[in-house]
């Protein structure tokens, strides 16, 4: 009664229908976490290459402010003292505010980028009824 053959033939189709899933499964877990290292990775080296360019920005900028500082406090390591100072003070002040400036800025990138699976499978379906 309950094993006839169109049963077990159903059955069989269940399980391949499962394990087709688990595999599909399976390769968009893979593919997703794929987009999301290659999304980080991106950032990174966008954030390097931007770092880099600011440096050297920085640098020359610092250079001629002290020579226009020294000519300025007729002292050229004076004008370099001056400059030096004032990337002390820039550490410190970015030193206390570390959380607020790099530290949650760089958590919620990352939780956007991880986390964003998450967000878009838990936002309730709007209701169309009128």
């Amino acid at each position: 009664m309950f094993s006839n053959d169109q049963n077990i033939e159903y059955i069989a189709q269940f399980v391949e229908e499962v394990k087709r899933w688990f595999d599909l499964r399976t390769k968009y877990t893979r593919l997703t976490v794929v987009d999301k290292i290659v999304r980080i990775i991106t950032s990174l080296i966008l954030i390097m290459v931007i770092s880099v360019i600011l440096v050297l920005f920085l640098f020359f900028i610092s250079y001629a402010a002290a020579n226009f500082l020294g000519k300025v406090f007729e002292s050229v390591p004076l004008g370099f003292l001056f400059v030096g100072c004032v990337y002390l003070l820039m550490l410190i002040i970015v030193y206390n505010a570390r959380h607020a400036l790099i530290e949650r800025p760089l958590v919620r990138f990352l939780m956007n980028i991880l986390a964003e699976d998450l967000v878009e499978d838990e936002t309730p379906e709007t209701n169309t009824k009128k």
